[in-house]
């Protein structure tokens, strides 16, 4: 897989968001995918994946991923990313800065590590305790 195709199939997958469909957005994850989730967890295989985004799709009147830059690594299978994922729910806008990673293989993502400032996400749902990820 060239650098192209691996970046093609990352942006493929921070689009899906803007659809609205947690399958759309699962298309592009592997079976056996590893998600690193900031410090908050460690996410094995697409089950595990898809119950944790599942409440963001019920919750969110609409979820999309701003991406601010873009690079696939060397190896051509690591796409860096920094971005800004938009959730909004309820009378509110989260706006998350994202720094992140994912590793492309055969045309599917096998790991996908997302870092961001806990704290401050924290900090703005502050007086929402049904906020996804809550």
């Amino acid at each position: 897989m060239n650098h192209i195709d691996a970046e093609a199939v990352a942006r493929g997958f921070f689009d899906a968001w803007a659809s609205h469909d947690l399958e759309k957005v699962m298309a592009f994850v592997a079976p056996d995918c590893v998600f690193v989730n900031g410090a908050v967890n460690v996410l094995r295989g697409a089950d595990e994946i898809r119950a944790m985004y599942a409440p963001y799709f019920e919750a969110c009147r609409a979820i999309a991923f701003k991406v601010t830059a873009i690079a696939t690594a060397r190896d051509g299978r690591t796409v860096l990313s920094e971005r800004v994922d938009v959730l909004d729910y309820g009378d509110r806008q989260l706006d998350i800065p994202v720094a992140g990673a994912v590793v492309v293989e055969d045309g599917l993502i096998t790991q996908i590590r997302d870092y961001f400032d806990f704290g401050s996400l924290q900090a703005q749902r502050a007086d929402e305790p049904t906020a996804p990820g809550s």
